[in-house]
């Protein structure tokens, strides 16, 4: 009696550990050792079965009768590996998949390929002779090429900031370098390890100090500094006049950390300004300095001179666009500010600059900046202006690209931490001056690990983005959400008429959760709690905002969470 209970519990047992490798998303293979000689396989879970097309047909049968030879060669030097070290080994190869398994054919269905990360793990009788191996497989296909993502879009970046033309650097709060691009070392004659190592350096002529005060406070308050002219000054004392750009960094916590500093070497510009101001052989000067895009416009902004590099550049005859307005091809949307431009260059009678987008001649939208420079004849009138221009579409995308990393999320594409925070602490700012109401709502998703650990990294994600979207879709166009990290998320409301109006949207999603998830062979529930503060009291500060909303996310969840609570003062107190 006693014998069959344990045969029975064996089997029970068994059949656990079935049920097991048969639920886990990785491929789980036992193979026997023939002496040493060859290798079959004993059992593969159902996930092999999916992927690969190894089933029990496959069972006690050798392993050349299903890997392709490349394939076979690798396992089977990894197997022996494993075995001599008597030690688990992992290591990763990147395969086609399905394999062909008949065995007088070698050929592979090229359909798909993928890369697997493979431990394995020697099992050895008492005599300590290996009698099977125990081989795990994860496709971290996935992860692969997103990290193959990552390094080509490092490597844009890097050779964007190696080979631009344009000065860049970076600094912190205190305003010292942190880092600068070989057009500053070639411009400035400064070298990197010079300014790392001095703190005391400066390329800010004494004069224009006041300016880059002013600058570095507007950027403290959130603000994008566009392209002025200013001053700065090499190591061998030259003054140089650039085109200054300057835009915020922001740490972890939204916090203003320093700036990036994007400068344009306009000197021989500024040289050819003062000549074309007394020469009476302006457009001469002109067409020697040719190699921007030179126009020149009567005071309203009609064209009465364009230099030939507009047809090696834009591929735009210069005598098109005699007697047109410059406004001609350009982007509706900044045709106004342009106009402004002209405008203000003819009131001030001063040079401004600005940046815009046109169409060339094939109709591609890009992006130049110009700087216009009025001619002022005997009678103190601007008689014409003159455009000089360079095209920045290069520099616009990687200043964009650069925006989109320090503020939204790569997941989601949501708003991130930094770019909360920073909002965040604009609007309580703004509230108490308007005395307006908002509110904060905290989100999570419930038992979000167990659903990572049981259906993957992959399903995780997935779900992430879509309960991103499905809250996007509860909310009013003047709200934010955000993702402050894992599956925590953040939504600021503001100017609320009431309590009510935060309310109805947590019900909103709430109840968007309803419905269910479906992803591949996975079809389940899942819910979110939500903490809720409210913006007044006056007297609070984001950061006891966030700890309300935080408070009142955890009672949510001791409450049996799947549902939204409203911070109450005597959550302080537990």
């Amino acid at each position: 009696m006693l014998k069959n209970e344990f045969t029975y519990e064996l089997v029970n047992q068994f059949d656990l550990f079935i049920h097991i490798f048969n639920s886990m998303s990785d491929l789980v293979f036992l193979v026997q050792v023939n002496q040493g000689k060859d290798f079959r396989y004993l059992f593969a879970n159902a996930a092999a079965n999916r992927l690969i097309g190894i089933d029990e047909t496959a069972y006690g049968h050798a392993l050349d009768e299903f890997l392709p030879p490349e394939t076979l060669a690798l396992v089977t030097e990894k197997y022996k590996e494993a075995i001599k070290k008597k030690v688990p080994i992992t290591y990763e190869e990147e395969l086609n998949w399905p394999f062909n398994n008949n065995r007088k054919s070698q050929s592979i269905n090229k359909d798909r390929k993928g890369y697997f990360e493979s431990t394995v793990t020697p099992l050895f009788d008492d005599q300590g002779k290996c009698t099977h191996l125990l081989a795990i497989v994860r496709d971290i296909t996935e992860q692969k090429e997103k990290e193959q993502e990552l390094k080509r879009v490092s490597e844009h970046m890097e050779l964007i900031w190696n080979h631009t033309a344009d000065v860049i650097y970076t600094f912190n709060a205190s305003t010292s370098f942190v880092s600068v691009n070989p057009a500053f070392e070639h411009l400035f004659g400064w070298k990197s390890e010079e300014l790392l190592n001095d703190p005391t350096i400066s390329i800010v002529p004494k004069h224009d100090r006041v300016e880059l005060e002013q600058i570095i406070e507007a950027l403290k308050n959130g603000q994008i500094v566009l392209s002025h002219e200013v001053r700065r000054i090499a190591k061998n004392g030259q003054i140089i006049h650039v085109l200054a750009s300057y835009s915020p960094i922001y740490d972890h916590d939204g916090n203003w950390d320093g700036g990036v500093a994007v400068y344009k070497d306009v000197t021989e510009q500024m040289k050819i300004f003062k000549k074309l101001e007394d020469s009476k052989e302006r457009y001469r000067i002109i067409t020697e300095y040719s190699s921007d895009l030179v126009k020149v416009t009567d005071a309203k902004g009609t064209v009465i001179y364009t230099s030939p590099s507009h047809l090696t550049i834009l591929g735009i005859e210069p005598v098109d666009t005699l007697n047109k307005s410059i406004l001609e091809l350009m982007y509706p949307e900044d045709t106004q500010l342009f106009d402004y431009t002209i405008r203000k260059i003819v009131c001030s009678q001063e040079p401004q600059s600005i940046e815009f987008r046109r169409m060339n001649a094939k109709g591609d939208l890009i992006w130049l900046h110009t700087i216009g420079t009025p001619i002022i004849n005997d009678k103190k009138e601007v008689e014409h202006i003159i455009f000089v221009a360079r095209e920045i579409t290069e520099r616009k995308k990687y200043e964009e690209k650069l925006k989109q990393l320090a503020l939204y999320d790569f997941l989601t594409g949501k708003p991130n931490r930094a770019q909360f925070y920073n909002r965040l602490k604009k609007e309580v700012k703004r509230a108490k001056e308007t005395q307006s109401m908002f509110s904060v709502m905290m989100l999570d998703l419930d038992h979000f690990k167990l659903i990572n650990d049981t259906m993957g990294h992959d399903i995780g994600d997935r779900l992430l983005k879509g309960f991103a979207e499905r809250v996007e879709n509860c909310l009013d166009g003047k709200d934010m959400l955000a993702r402050l990290g894992g599956d925590e998320f953040i939504v600021l409301s503001p100017d609320l008429w009431g309590k009510e109006e935060t309310i109805d949207k947590a019900e909103r999603i709430i109840e968007s959760l309803q419905k269910d998830w479906g992803f591949d062979e996975y079809l389940f529930k899942t819910t979110s709690s939500i903490g809720i503060a409210f913006f007044p009291p006056y007297r609070l500060t984001y950061e006891m905002l966030l700890k309300q909303a935080d408070l009142a996310l955890y009672q949510a969840k001791a409450k049996g969470r799947n549902k939204f609570q409203i911070f109450q003062e005597h959550m302080i107190d537990h």
